[in-house]
């Protein structure tokens, strides 16, 4: 699965759960994804994601030094293993959107 399709996968997937806010927490063997739905923060691990494919498009991302992508808010941090990035909706309901973007981004 390429780095975009990983995206937009995990896009329809959060969308659908309601999620305005978005962790990738990526690692050399996992990746993980916490979701604040409702207000409520909770680990997700999307069983159909390639951890390679979205974490290469993540760490594009962070690389850029981008703080904004459509309508969302970056926010990232890396040791140099691991990777924490953050996207938050300026409005609710653009998940997708704004996660494909990301995955423009990283291409």
């Amino acid at each position: 699965m390429s780095s975009e399709a990983a995206i937009q996968a995990l896009a329809a997937d959060a969308q659908a759960q309601g999620a305005s806010d978005v962790h990738l927490d990526l690692d050399v063997d996992a990746v993980r994804v916490r979701l604040r739905v409702d207000g409520r923060l909770r680990q997700w691990v999307p069983a159909r994601l390639e951890p390679g494919g979205l974490r290469a498009a993540a760490w594009a991302v962070a690389g850029n030094g981008t703080d904004r992508l459509g309508d969302w808010q970056v926010a990232s941090h890396s040791d140099g293993e691991r990777l924490a990035l953050r996207l938050r909706a300026e409005r609710p309901g653009h998940l997708a959107e704004g996660l494909a973007a990301l995955g423009t981004e990283a291409k």
